[in-house]
């Protein structure tokens, strides 16, 4: 099975209270072909810190932190951030607040994308701590799990 490169790429704005969680879900993934891009986004709080921090007390050298100094948004985040991607790395979005659910994503969504027909992946979430789904839908461009 080939491994495929993924990079996760990681925004958020005012995130001090979930930063550290959701920086060691991404880079803590038992994966090997993979790298983490976060951006904080100016954040008035202790956000860029706290990043920093994490990144230095794990040696997380997967890890590139991108501390802006104006905001711009969270979709020109991640805009800059994809942009700067590998035409063959396979992007995976996650906000700053947020976290992946266990260690072994990436191994999972490598297995998926190892069908040549898979363009694209989507998810949902589970609100914390009631563990209720939630109501994320198929973008427009998926029909009954197949790709148009």
């Amino acid at each position: 099975m080939e491994n495929k490169k993924f990079v996760i790429v990681v925004a958020g704005y005012r995130c001090e209270q979930w930063a550290e969680k959701s920086l060691l879900s991404a880079a803590g993934q038992q994966y090997d072909n993979f790298r983490v891009i976060v951006t904080n986004d100016a954040s008035p709080d202790s956000t860029g810190n706290i990043l920093t921090e994490t990144i230095i007390k794990n040696n997380l050298t997967n890890v590139k932190l991108i501390n802006n100094g104006t905001r711009i948004g969270a979709l020109h985040n991640f805009y800059n951030m994809i942009h700067s991607c590998d035409d063959q790395e396979i992007t995976i979005m996650l906000d700053l607040d947020d976290w992946l659910a266990h260690p072994n994503v990436l191994t999972n969504l490598n297995e998926i994308y190892q069908n040549e027909n898979t363009w694209a992946t989507y998810g949902s979430y589970l609100d914390w701590p009631g563990m209720t789904k939630g109501c994320c839908k198929p973008p427009p461009f998926v029909l009954n799990g197949i790709n148009n």
